[in-house]
C-alpha cells in the first residue's frame, strides 16, 4: 500500500489526493480503535471470573486506570506538542497491544502475582489518555485545513460514536459464541475471553498499519482546488 505522503510530488491533484486519503484512513482508524478498545468494558468481569479478583479488587482496577490517565496526561500532551500527533498515536497503539497479552497470562500466574493486574490497569489508563490526546490533536490539525471542517468533524464523530455503540455488542456476542471454550493451546489456557482478546490484537494491528501510513502534522497541506 502506498504511503499517504508522496515526497517530490507537489502537483495540486496529488496533494488533494493525499489529503483525501488521509481523511478516509483517519476515520477508519477511529472506528477500528474504538471497537478494539470497547473490550475494556469486559475486563473487570474477566478479572473476577478468570483471575479471581474480588468485587473490591475489580473496582480498584478502574481507580488504577484513572490514576494512570491523570498522571500521564500532561506528559503526553507535551510530547504531542513537541514531536507531533503521529508519533504519540503510534506508541499508543503499541502499548494497548500489551494489555490483552498480559490479561491472557494472568490466570496462569500464582495468586501472589495477580496484583500485577493493577499495574496493567495503570498502563491501560496511560495508553488510553495518550491515544485520546494524540488522535484528537491530529483530528483538529487535519480538519482545520478542510474547507468543510464542520461536515468532516461531524462525520468523524458519528463514526466514532457508532463504533462505541457497536463495539460492546460485538464483544458480547463473541463472548456468547465462545462461552464453552476451554482447554489449552501451546501452554495457553483457553477460556471464552481468549477470542475477544485475540480480536482486540487483530484490530490494533490493523489500526497500527493505517497509522503508519498517515501523513505527519507538517505534511498535512491544505487541499487545493483542481
Amino acid at each position: 500500500m502506498a504511503h499517504f505522503h508522496m515526497p517530490g510530488s507537489e502537483s495540486p491533484i496529488t496533494r488533494r489526493l493525499v489529503w483525501m486519503m488521509a481523511g478516509d484512513a483517519l476515520t477508519s482508524i477511529f472506528g477500528i480503535l474504538t471497537v478494539a478498545l470497547s473490550t475494556l468494558s469486559f475486563v473487570p468481569l474477566y478479572m473476577q471470573e478468570q483471575v479471581g479478583l474480588s468485587d473490591a479488587g475489580a473496582t480498584a482496577l478502574s481507580i488504577a486506570s484513572s490514576a494512570g490517565a491523570i498522571l500521564s496526561s500532561y506528559a503526553w500532551g507535551s510530547l504531542a506538542d513537541r514531536l507531533g500527533s503521529l508519533p504519540v498515536m503510534r506508541w499508543m497503539i503499541l502499548m494497548p497491544a500489551l494489555l490483552p497479552l498480559s490479561w491472557m497470562l494472568m490466570p496462569m500466574l500464582p495468586a501472589s502475582a495477580r496484583t500485577l493486574a493493577f499495574g496493567v490497569a495503570f498502563l491501560q489508563g496511560v495508553g488510553s489518555i495518550g491515544w485520546q490526546l494524540g488522535s484528537q490533536r491530529y483530528l483538529f490539525v487535519y480538519s482545520s485545513q478542510s474547507q468543510q471542517r464542520v461536515a468532516f468533524l461531524t462525520w468523524s464523530y458519528v463514526c466514532a460514536q457508532s463504533a462505541t455503540g457497536l463495539g460492546p455488542l460485538l464483544a458480547g456476542k463473541l463472548l456468547s459464541v465462545s462461552e464453552g471454550l476451554s482447554g489449552s493451546l501451546m501452554g495457553l489456557r483457553l477460556h471464552p475471553y481468549v477470542p475477544l482478546f485475540g480480536g482486540m490484537l487483530a484490530l490494533l494491528a490493523a489500526g497500527y498499519l493505517l497509522v503508519t501510513r498517515l501523513a505527519t502534522d507538517s505534511e498535512l497541506d491544505p487541499p487545493m482546488s483542481p
